[in-house]
């Protein structure tokens, strides 16, 4: 009697175990790109990168070839988009910053921001087109972070050999501020590139 009850006790403990196991294995895989894209993307915030803040870049080169007022204009048309995208008004942002992307082509800092507002008012085809501009500058200051969003633009399409592409040169850079985030994600790519 009492060697049953121990039999059955150690068979319960098996199975408890073996379906722990499997659900624990079960959950680590990912079930789909968008499901890994909305556990990955936030919306860039500055002040999580060391002394981040949300300020105004660039020069009168952004905006060559405009007079005077104009500049003026777009400078506040600018800080108006750089407002809204900072109070997580993303469909303010995009009014703004397309407006002034019309008048000012140089600026690579609005394109960044504005892809981020698109991601965030969940228009991936907009960003992906503001983030291949930054990525075709190959460097400057939004490069690196433009390499993380077109990512996960890619793994929410399901095109994961992109995917695993840009994630590759964001892990092989050590001192990339997504590092840590892509090669996580990449191993995650690259079991849903390989088991579909």
């Amino acid at each position: 009697m009492k060697n049953l009850k121990i039999s059955s006790l150690l068979a319960l403990v098996a199975i408890l175990g073996t379906v722990f196991v499997t659900s624990c294995n079960e959950t680590s895989k990912p079930k789909s790109g968008k499901e890994l894209y909305s556990q990955h993307f936030k919306a860039f915030n500055p002040s999580d990168v060391a002394g981040g803040s949300l300020t105004l870049r660039g020069d009168e080169n952004d905006l060559a070839g405009a007079d005077a007022n104009d500049i003026a204009a777009l400078k506040e048309m600018k800080a108006q988009g750089m407002a809204a995208y900072g109070s997580k008004n993303y469909s303010g942002a995009i009014k703004f910053f397309e407006d002034y992307l019309t008048k000012a082509t140089n600026d690579l800092q609005v394109p960044f921001y504005l892809g981020i507002s698109y991601m965030a008012t969940e228009n991936q085809n907009k960003a992906e087109g503001q983030f291949n501009r930054l990525l075709q500058s190959n460097n400057g200051l939004y490069f690196d972070n433009a390499q993380w969003y077109a990512a996960l633009i890619a793994v929410d399409k399901a095109e994961y050999a992109k995917a695993k592409d840009l994630l590759t040169k964001v892990v092989a850079n050590k001192n990339h501020y997504f590092h840590d985030s892509a090669e996580e994600l990449l191993d995650q790519v690259e079991y849903l590139l390989t088991n579909g």
